[in-house]
């Protein structure tokens, strides 16, 4: 294989806040700043990801996908330029030799990410590749399921070595998730693809976009999901950006709006004792329900929830774009809280999330629930 023609690492953090980005967010985030775009899209410009502290890697295989949901954060990278930089930098010998690399350095699991990996031709060769070739441990792929319902794809993925497997499932009809993936007969194809993996006896992970078009239905979405079994059920809200951001409003509700109908849906997971958890809610909306909080369950190498200037007392999420203000320092969550999302604050404020009083804490084990932890 040719050696690679970019550096395997990408730096995924938000830049530190300075005294102006502070007096921005102190005045209401009405000025746009260039540094909080660098933070909005550092994801899609990061392909391959090493965490050497977690021994874990991620590769994005491209923006290519046979989905068109309208949420999605990369459905402005489909074509054009970048799309043409993903697809002549990430050749399967590329994607190999990144693999063979963080392996040598000790890395146990990678994870497949797009766009929508299966529909790339090669795949299956890399899958194998990884397993049998390279011995990582978990192989883990995030899919959208369609290829699945294809005659012995999902038995030729379990033979070439995956390990885990997450696939998106956005409504609990055909009519609600199709809308929103914008692909009609997908909700079929995904249920015809976890048939096909329930002979194999393989177990499966689901994941959700929480978003204003699905919003009502999340318990009726809950107990559909439960009855299909999978090993575990992660949701997660929508995030204002790509397709989200440009159509906000129809797409992004308000933490207040959402948070009925997502304690709804969390009774019935409490209900069957599910495993469950939800990124992308501050634990002001998640009172009550804070064992679900995806964020809760990540570890410090991973998540710095919490900077903090010296005379300031301004709190942020590095790495994961958010923020909180003034208000959430009264909070006695503030410490272990994710914050609110950029994009989203910029647009709503800070006047919907109220500070939960109290003794602040800053030990998440708290609220954590042992059987949330991912395996």
């Amino acid at each position: 294989m040719g050696a690679a023609p970019a550096p395997l690492f990408f730096a995924n953090e938000c830049l530190p806040l300075d005294r102006q980005d502070i007096e921005l967010y102190h005045a209401g985030m009405n000025t746009k700043n260039s540094k909080y775009e660098t933070c909005a899209t550092d994801a899609a410009e990061s392909w391959i990801r090493a965490q050497p502290h977690a021994l874990r890697m991620e590769i994005n295989l491209g923006y290519p996908c046979n989905n068109r949901c309208m949420f999605c954060t990369e459905i402005a990278n489909r074509c054009g330029e970048k799309a043409k930089q993903a697809k002549d930098l990430l050749t399967t010998e590329y994607v190999m030799q990144a693999m063979a690399e963080q392996r040598r350095h000790g890395a146990q699991h990678v994870t497949f990410l797009g766009g929508e990996p299966t529909i790339r031709p090669d795949f299956l060769k890399l899958v194998k590749y990884a397993r049998h070739d390279l011995g990582f441990s978990t192989v883990f792929l995030t899919s959208n399921g369609r290829m699945l319902a294809r005659p012995q794809y999902a038995a030729a993925l379990v033979k070439a070595g995956l390990t885990h497997l997450c696939l998106s499932l956005h409504g609990h009809t055909p009519e609600l998730h199709d809308r929103l993936t914008g692909s009609p007969g997908s909700f079929e194809q995904l249920l015809t693809g976890i048939n096909e993996l329930r002979k194999l006896n393989f177990p499966f992970r689901l994941t959700s976009v929480i978003n204003r078009i699905n919003l009502s239905h999340l318990a009726e979405m809950a107990r559909h999901q439960l009855e299909l079994e999978p090993l575990r059920i992660a949701w997660a809200y929508v995030r204002p950006a790509g397709g989200a951001l440009e159509r906000m409003e129809e797409i992004v509700p308000r933490y207040t709006e959402a948070r009925g109908f997502m304690h709804q849906a969390m009774r019935i997971f409490d209900e069957y004792r599910a495993i469950f958890t939800l990124a992308g809610v501050p634990l002001c909306i998640m009172q009550g329900f804070e064992k679900y909080c995806d964020e809760l369950y990540w570890t410090n190498d991973s998540l710095r929830r919490e900077v903090e200037k010296p005379g300031e007392r301004l709190f942020i999420s590095a790495g994961h774009g958010k923020i909180k203000n003034n208000a959430c320092l009264k909070c006695s969550r503030v410490q272990i809280c994710d914050g609110v999302p950029l994009e989203y604050a910029k647009k709503r404020g800070f006047e919907e999330f109220i500070p939960i009083s109290g003794e602040k804490i800053s030990d998440v084990s708290v609220f954590t629930d042992q059987r949330m932890k991912e395996e």
